[in-house]
C-alpha cells in the first residue's frame, strides 16, 4: 500500500547572511536556521521546454528528444509572526536598515532592527534587493535549494487575538536543485499577538483594542530575461539558464487598521479635511531581559485617511480605515518599521 503525505510540515532553512551577489549561492554551511511555514503554495517553476519535433531529417514527425533551456521561480510563503522571521522577510523586501543595541550589558543581549525604504536619489540607494538562498522542505524526504530569491513584497497582518502573520512574495532566477543537507533545528522564537497591539493616533494613546490591521509593502521589479551572460546550472543532462538580474524599479505601500471607535480619535473630521496624523502601532511579546521585550513598531508620521467605514460588531461601533503614508523628512521615509529581539544581525555578508 502506498504511503500518503497528509500532514503539512513545510519548513524553510535560511541564513542570516545575504548572498554575496545575485547569481552566487550561499554555501550550505551558512544555511543554518530553520522556521516553519503556515502556508506553502505551489512553487511556480516555469521551465522553457524544447524538443526536436521541428528538426529536419529525423525520419519521422514524433518528438524523440526534449530538454530544458531556461527556468524561472516564483513562490509565496506565509509565516506566523515571530520576532525572528518578520525582520528577515522585511529586511529582504525593504532592502535598507540598521541594527543597534539598546542594552549591550545584559544577557542575553537586546537588538533593535530599524527598516525604512530609501529614496532613489539617496546615495546609499541600491536597486539590487538582498538576494537569499533558501532550502525548502515541503514535506519530509523532499528538499529543494533556491538561489537568488528576491522578496517582491510582504503583507503583515494581525486579527483579533491571534498571532501576527507575515505573507511574503518571492521570485528567483530559476536556480533550483535537489538538496540533501540535514535540515537545521527550528529556531527558538517569540511570537507577537495582535491582542497585545496598541495604537497612538496624533500622539494620543488609544485605549480600545485594535481589531485587526494590515501593512502592505510591494516592490515593482525589473526582471531581466535570459541571454548572453546568464548564469546556468546543470540538472541531469540539462544545462539550464537562469534570469540574469532582478532589481527594484519602484515601490508601493499601504497601512490599514480596524478598531473600536474612540472619542479621542477625531477621525471623521480628519477624513474630510485630509489631515495628516502620526500613527504608531506597537505590539509587544515575551520579555528578553528586565524591561526589554520582543517588540514590533510601525511608525507612520504622516498618515492620511484614504477611506473609512463605520459599522457595528458585537454591540460596539467599529471604524475601518485605509491610510496613505506620505514622505516625512524627519525619518527620511514614509514609514519606519522596528523590531526588537535577541538576534544580533540580519543580511551579513558571507565571511562576516
Amino acid at each position: 500500500m502506498p504511503t500518503h503525505q497528509t500532514t503539512v510540515r513545510a519548513r524553510w532553512a535560511f541564513s542570516l547572511k545575504r548572498q554575496e551577489a545575485y547569481g552566487t549561492a550561499l554555501a550550505d554551511v551558512d544555511i543554518d536556521k530553520s522556521h516553519s511555514a503556515t502556508a506553502a503554495d505551489f512553487v511556480e517553476n516555469s521551465p522553457d521546454m524544447k524538443d526536436d519535433k521541428a528538426m529536419a531529417f529525423k525520419g519521422h514527425d514524433e518528438v524523440t528528444e526534449t530538454w530544458i533551456e531556461k527556468n524561472g521561480t516564483a513562490l509565496k510563503r506565509t509565516f506566523q509572526g515571530s520576532s525572528y522571521i518578520m525582520p528577515w522577510v522585511m529586511f529582504h523586501s525593504i532592502g535598507n536598515g540598521v541594527t543597534s543595541q539598546p542594552d549591550a550589558v545584559g544577557s542575553p543581549l537586546v537588538y533593535l532592527h530599524e527598516m525604512w525604504p530609501l529614496r532613489a536619489d539617496d546615495p546609499a540607494y541600491d536597486p539590487q534587493l538582498p538576494p537569499a538562498t533558501v532550502i525548502e522542505q515541503p514535506y519530509p524526504g523532499k528538499q529543494r535549494k533556491y538561489r537568488d530569491l528576491i522578496c517582491k513584497g510582504f503583507t503583515l497582518t494581525g486579527q483579533e487575538t491571534t498571532r501576527l502573520q507575515v505573507e511574503s512574495n518571492w521570485v528567483g532566477s530559476g536556480y533550483v536543485q535537489t538538496s540533501a543537507i540535514e535540515m537545521p533545528e527550528l529556531v527558538q522564537v517569540s511570537y507577537l499577538v495582535n491582542g497585545n497591539a496598541q495604537m497612538t493616533y496624533n500622539g494620543v494613546n488609544i485605549t480600545p483594542e485594535v481589531k485587526d490591521f494590515s501593512f502592505k509593502y510591494d516592490n515593482t521589479l525589473n526582471e531581466d530575461d535570459y541571454g548572453m551572460g546568464s548564469p546556468s546550472y546543470e540538472q541531469g543532462t540539462n544545462k539550464i539558464f537562469c534570469r540574469k538580474s532582478c532589481v527594484m524599479s519602484g515601490k508601493t505601500h499601504s497601512f490599514s487598521f480596524k478598531m473600536m471607535l474612540d472619542s479621542d480619535m477625531d477621525l471623521e473630521n480628519d477624513f474630510w479635511q485630509n489631515t495628516e496624523r502620526a500613527v504608531v502601532l506597537t505590539c509587544e511579546g515575551d520579555a528578553i531581559q528586565n524591561t526589554y521585550k520582543h517588540k514590533l513598531i510601525i511608525n507612520a508620521p504622516k498618515c492620511i485617511i484614504k477611506t473609512r467605514k463605520v459599522g457595528q460588531d458585537k454591540g460596539y461601533y467599529i471604524i475601518d480605515c485605509e491610510c496613505t503614508m506620505k514622505y516625512d523628512s524627519g525619518i527620511g521615509a514614509a514609514f519606519k518599521i522596528s523590531v526588537q529581539n535577541n538576534v544580533p544581525e540580519y543580511l551579513a555578508m558571507p565571511g562576516d
